[in-house]
This record gives C-alpha cells, structure tokens and sequence, in this order.
C-alpha cells in the first residue's frame, strides 16, 4: 500500500494493478475499517498457484477456509477455551463474541466482514474480473448493502444448518491427506495461540457441546444476513453519502 491522494485515501498495487479504490466502504453498516486485512482472506481464496487454498463447493473445507472463516473460528474456539470458567455455554460464547461491533474478540464483526468479502471478491475474479473491477463493483453495487446474505449463499449454502455443519468439518476434521495434515496442524497452533498450552481439541469435546457451538455459529451467520434485508434503505442511505451516485 502507499499512501493515497489529499484525502488520504489507501491506493493498493495487486500484480501490477494500481487503483484507488476510494473510501474504506464498510462504513455502510457503522463501522470503519481499512482494506488491506480484506485481501488476506481474498488472495489465498484467488491465487492460481495455490489450487489447494481455493474454497470448495458446498460441503467440503479446503485450506483456503482458513485464511477466512474457518482461520477465525479456531482462533474464537481458543479464546473461549480460555474463558470457558466464566463461560460454561460455548454458545453463549459465539453470541456475544462472534461479529459483534465494539467487542474485543478474534472473530468480531470487522473480521467477519473481511471473510465475506474476501469470499465474494475472490469469487467475482475467478469470474474474470480483473481486482479493479471486482472491488469496485462490490462496493459501489450490492456487495456493501447484501455481503452476509451472499456470503451465508454462496459459501454455506443458505442454510444455518450448513454453516453448522461446515464449522464442525472445518474443527474437527482428521484427514490423513497432505491438505488435512497441514489443517490440523495450523488448527492446533490457532487454538493454543488463544487458548494456551494445554487446550482441549474441539474434537475431544462431548457432542453436544460441540453441536451447540457449531450451531451457534451458523445462527450467527444468519442473524447477520437477516439484519441486512431489515436495515437496507440505511444501508442504501449511507452508501449514497459516503460514496456518491453510481
């Protein structure tokens, strides 16, 4: 990044590309954010020379879940692990820690917002766009006003009952594969960055501890997409004061 014009604003060099992209945008839903965390969670999703990092269809993980999502998830498990004597409820846990604004949590709404449009960036270039259009197109269209929803969609399938499931894949999963070796060792290092040296593994946890947690996750997510579609004509209004007409 180098800085931008008189108004300060961050100008990104991505393979060559150089673009001002104009105002940190996330500031349709009240908060603000710069951009360069969001690339984190784009790049590996995107890049040609990591097929493994690119996310998978609906039911599946795939390494790249980490640099996003599944990254956050284990960071939030380790962070409960550590609270757990004041949070016997996993659950409990996600409601009040996960995407909320103000929050001191690993996985708070700056976070969740970075993982969402990583996700459908990522997607919008493997299209073909190039990264010029895809931000712009993102935040100057919908992407702003409808990121939850598509994210819950296009990655999760809709459904709460799949974001679940996927959350329990990404923290449980044992595959013996290369990709699933590299998982559970990147797993067990962000669990225990948060959760110190010993932390209980989430898939040591009884069942239905582990399906409260997981399932808080996937309501969570659709809680988020719901606030969306109840708050659009703000959201709209403030896409149009900080950005301008179309």
């Amino acid at each position: 990044m180098v800085t931008g014009s008189s108004r300060s604003l961050p100008i990104y060099v991505y393979r060559g590309d150089i673009s001002d992209f104009g105002p940190p945008p996330t500031r349709l839903v009240g908060t603000l954010m710069a951009l360069p965390q969001k690339f984190s969670s784009c790049d590996p999703q995107r890049r040609p020379i990591r097929p493994f990092a690119k996310p998978n269809p609906a039911g599946n993980i795939s390494l790249g879940d980490v640099a996003g999502w599944g990254g956050d998830l284990m960071t939030l498990y380790g962070e409960w692990r550590r609270d757990h004597d004041s949070y016997a409820s996993g659950a409990t846990y996600v409601n009040e820690k996960m995407g909320k604004i103000g929050v001191a949590s690993t996985f708070g709404f700056t976070d969740l917002v970075e993982d969402a449009d990583g996700y459908l960036i990522a997607e919008a270039l493997r299209d073909g766009k190039t990264i010029v259009e895809a931000v712009r197109d993102h935040y100057r269209g919908s992407g702003g006003l409808t990121r939850f929803r598509d994210y819950l969609h296009q990655r999760f399938g809709g459904t709460k009952s799949e974001a679940a499931a996927q959350g329990k894949k990404i923290l449980t999963d044992m595959s013996l594969s290369t990709d699933g070796t590299i998982l559970q060792s990147g797993r067990a290092a962000l669990i225990q960055k948060f959760g110190g040296i010993p932390t209980l593994m989430p898939h040591l946890l009884p069942d239905d501890q582990l399906n409260a947690w997981c399932n808080a996750f996937g309501n969570n997510l659709m809680q988020h997409a719901n606030t969306e579609t109840l708050r659009r004509s703000q959201y709209q209004a403030n896409q149009r004061r900080l950005l301008g007409p179309k």
